[in-house]
């Protein structure tokens, strides 16, 4: 199962930020609407939040997820998935939590709610691969070959030497029976890249049938005039 290591410097700064904009936000909102309705209301002033507070919201999210990877790595799923959730109610800006969330609920079969968490992953950490070739992994497991592919080659445009991404790109191919000259590069970087010998076997392999099957369709259109 793929994890993430947890990244608490960055996670706490931007938490504080994240907060304090949706607070701002809240309040300037309040007012607006009251001034929609026709009210005039005394004016009031936004009330930030205390920076003491947010710190000990802080502090209970870090402790939930060090709780919540302890009982990961002791084989505790469903614990460790309450406590990421708890973890995720005080700081939504953690994307490890967001993505080790979403990987225990894709080996709970839950992958509805695994594609959600591992989407917020995505989206909080733009340049890593590693959420969306978890998605990729949770739509192949699902049995969605198309969505798996389109996130594995999504993952490869972030990483394009990731090795877990070509084999899930080989793999789709193979189910989907696609070829297309996207895919023959991948696997081509593949045959170059992957460590292991029974991977480099099977990719090269559906490298050798996309090959053909790209020449076999050109030539069919060339026969056929197109």
């Amino acid at each position: 199962m793929v994890t993430v290591a947890s990244w608490r410097p960055v996670v706490a700064r931007s938490s504080f930020l994240v907060f304090l904009s949706a607070t701002v936000a809240a309040a300037s909102l309040s007012a607006a609407v009251a001034g929609l309705s026709g009210c005039s209301p005394a004016p009031r002033k936004a009330v930030l939040p205390d920076a003491a507070e947010i710190e000990d919201r802080l502090r209970q999210a870090r402790e939930l997820q060090t709780r919540a990877d302890q009982a990961r790595r002791k084989g505790n799923q469903p614990e460790a998935i309450d406590l990421y959730r708890r973890s995720l109610g005080l700081d939504g800006s953690n994307f490890a939590a967001w993505h080790n969330l979403g990987t225990l609920l894709m080996e709970q079969k839950d992958y509805m709610a695994a594609a959600g968490a591992l989407r917020a992953a995505a989206d909080l950490a733009p340049t890593d691969p590693r959420p969306l070739e978890s998605l990729g992994l949770t739509y192949f497991r699902a049995g969605y070959d198309e969505q798996a592919l389109r996130h594995y080659m999504e993952s490869l445009d972030r990483d394009p030497t990731r090795v877990e991404s070509i084999r899930g790109v080989a793999m789709c191919a193979y189910r989907l029976n696609r070829a297309d000259d996207d895919i023959l590069e991948i696997l081509r970087r593949g045959s170059m890249v992957e460590p292991d010998s029974k991977w480099r076997t099977m990719i090269h392999r559906e490298r050798v049938r996309v090959e053909q099957q790209i020449k076999a369709e050109k030539e069919s259109a060339r026969r056929e005039g197109r």
